[in-house]
C-alpha cells in the first residue's frame, strides 16, 4: 500500500495534526487497511484473506455478503473506536473489473461478485 502526501499549505491547512488518513486496498487476494498519520506516518496497517468461491466448470467468484464482511472487518481492525472520528479522508481503490447485479429497488446483491 503507497501512499502520497501532498505538501502544499493550502492541503496542510486542512488537516489537523490530530487527524488520520483511511486507505483500503480490496484486491482478488487480500483486503489491506491503513491508517496513516497527516505527516504519513503509519499509524496501523490490517489485512485480511478475501474468500474466493469456485463454481462448477472453475468459474471464480465472491459471495458479495463475505466479501462486505471481510472489508468491514479490515477497516474495524485498522481504525480503533478512539480514532474512527478522527477519519480527515478515505482513499479507495478496488478489483479494476469485477461486477455485481443489484436489485434496483433495494440496492441488495442479485449475483456474485465476478472478477
Amino acid at each position: 500500500m503507497y501512499l502520497r502526501i501532498e505538501t502544499s499549505a493550502a492541503i496542510g491547512a486542512k488537516l489537523l495534526p490530530d487527524t488520520f488518513l483511511l486507505g483500503v486496498d480490496i484486491g482478488t487476494t487480500h483486503c489491506k487497511a491503513g491508517v496513516f498519520g497527516v505527516d504519513g506516518t503509519v499509524v496501523k496497517i490490517a489485512s485480511r484473506t478475501m474468500i474466493t468461491r469456485q463454481a462448477a466448470g472453475g468459474r471464480v467468484y465472491y459471495d458479495p455478503e463475505e466479501f462486505w464482511t471481510t472489508i468491514a472487518a479490515t477497516i474495524a481492525d485498522a481504525v480503533s473506536l478512539r480514532d474512527a472520528t478522527r477519519i480527515a479522508a478515505v482513499g479507495l481503490t478496488s478489483m479494476a473489473e469485477t461486477g455485481l447485479l443489484l436489485d434496483r429497488v433495494s440496492g441488495s446483491p442479485r449475483s456474485e461478485l465476478l472478477p
